[in-house]
């Protein structure tokens, strides 16, 4: 069995966590997003039942579509958003 996450990750990823509302001022390595998409893609879901479904937006265009179709209070997050 894997040893317990110490509790400083555990605060990072549900106690301090927060919703971001402010982006770097630069865009996302696409690298990276691989990275996350590998780390999260096999990620167990109810029975398979909901499995996750990801579209990565990165260009101004893309994410202006998707903001069309988001909550009016969402859309300018979208917008903003570099990915």
């Amino acid at each position: 069995m894997a040893a317990p996450l110490p509790d400083d990750a555990l605060a990072q990823l549900f106690t301090n966590a927060r919703t971001h509302y402010d982006w770097h001022p630069g865009g996302i390595d696409t690298a990276l997003l691989h990275r996350l998409y590998d780390l999260l893609k096999l990620g167990p879901t109810s029975a398979n039942g909901s499995p996750a479904r990801f579209i990565f937006c990165l260009s101004a265009d893309a994410r202006d579509r998707l903001a069309a179709r988001a909550s009016e209070a969402n859309a300018p997050k979208i917008r903003q958003a570099p990915c």
